[in-house]
């Protein structure tokens, strides 16, 4: 803040820190089924929507499972990472699968079976590289940087799993695998796709975390209030203090609903 001649209102060393995400990749091949963007190219489809609020229209394509890397694939993860993973609940699966789909370069239907971690180890964080507010945040994800490679492990036991998951449903196959492609088999060319393609889930989290004044990583309290400032609320998928194992939003709506209720009693309780 200093460094970009921005006064410093509370020293929160929190902000930015601790971010939390759910990294996704995953395997494709041509199919022989029809997909959703072939469908809603149809008049039948819209109609559906419109008239009875169902069809390709009515929801987004595909299905999500989650579960902890099984055996076989889990004696192939080091002890040490094993170790680290022991930091969350038992019942936290490690790893979202999700269905989807789409027309290839030639038109044809595509099918992806996508891996998600759902129990991430590595931390990123949030800055800034001016004082101007219209200048973009830079944004380290940091994915696949936890000190016991738990990430990596788990990412290539995921695609591992999907290849057979993809095995099991040969039969609407039509071609050989697209990506990662079938040349793509050592643990190490396995991580480097990895890398290439995973992107956000957008189920960031954990930069504003929600705490008690005395630890130096809180940046709100349970009232959604910045320490230090006053009038100043953090009301986002930013103040969970970790990414919860699944899709965040009914949590940011319950979160958002109390502490509006919150703000409300307040104004009432101020106004009698």
């Amino acid at each position: 803040m200093n460094k970009y001649g921005i006064p410093v209102l509370a020293d929160l060393p929190g902000v930015g820190q601790n971010l939390w995400d759910q990294p996704i990749f995953g395997i494709e091949y041509p199919i022989s089924i029809p997909v959703q963007a072939q469908q809603i190219t149809q008049r039948e489809a819209l109609h559906e929507y419109l008239q009875e609020a169902a069809g390709p229209y009515s929801a987004l394509n595909g299905m999500i499972a989650f579960e902890k890397i099984p055996p076989p694939l889990r004696s192939n993860i080091t002890s040490k990472a094993l170790a680290a993973l022991k930091g969350f609940p038992d019942d936290w699966p490690e790893v979202e699968y999700a269905t989807a789909s789409s027309l290839g370069p030639t038109g044809g239907p595509v099918g992806l079976i996508e891996v998600a971690l759902a129990a991430p180890l590595s931390r990123g964080n949030v800055t800034i590289m001016s004082a101007a507010a219209s200048d973009q945040p830079v944004v380290n994800m940091g994915w696949y940087t936890d000190p016991a490679s738990a990430d990596a492990q788990i990412a290539i036991a995921g695609l591992k799993r999907v290849r057979k998951a993809w095995s099991n449903i040969s039969a609407i196959v039509t071609g050989p695998e697209i990506a990662p492609g079938p040349s793509v088999q050592t643990d190490a060319d396995i991580l480097t796709y990895i890398k290439n393609v995973t992107i956000p889930l957008y189920h960031a989290a954990g930069t504003c975390a929600m705490g008690q004044k005395k630890d130096p990583t809180a940046v709100v309290d349970s009232h959604a209030r910045v320490f230090g400032v006053e009038g100043l609320r953090v009301v986002d998928n930013s103040i969970p203090p970790f990414a919860s194992p699944g899709h965040p939003q009914s949590n940011v709506y319950m979160l958002a609903e109390k502490i509006a209720d919150v703000i409300l009693q307040g104004r009432s309780a101020s106004s009698s």
